[in-house]
């Protein structure tokens, strides 16, 4: 996937959502990987991305601790945020 289409495929997933409400959506493309930032249910959430060989590597900042996943595609986010 290109920086473009991550980027459109991110902020659609968090646009699209049923149950959630995500706002505030920023998504900054650089030559390391995706930072993105948003406000979901009144929760600032920060995630880093970076696209390998298995899928992708996701690290959620929250304070002083970050936590990693591994997903294979991009829509599998929602899954480890609970969103829906």
């Amino acid at each position: 996937m290109n920086e473009s289409s991550i980027a459109l495929t991110i902020e659609s997933l968090f646009n699209d959502l049923k149950t959630d409400k995500a706002e505030g959506i920023l998504v900054h493309c650089a030559d390391w990987g995706t930072n993105v930032r948003l406000t979901i249910n009144d929760i600032l959430v920060e995630m880093d991305i970076q696209s390998n060989w298995d899928g992708f590597e996701v690290s959620i900042i929250d304070g002083a601790e970050t936590q990693h996943f591994q997903i294979d595609e991009l829509p599998d986010l929602l899954q480890i945020l609970n969103l829906s």
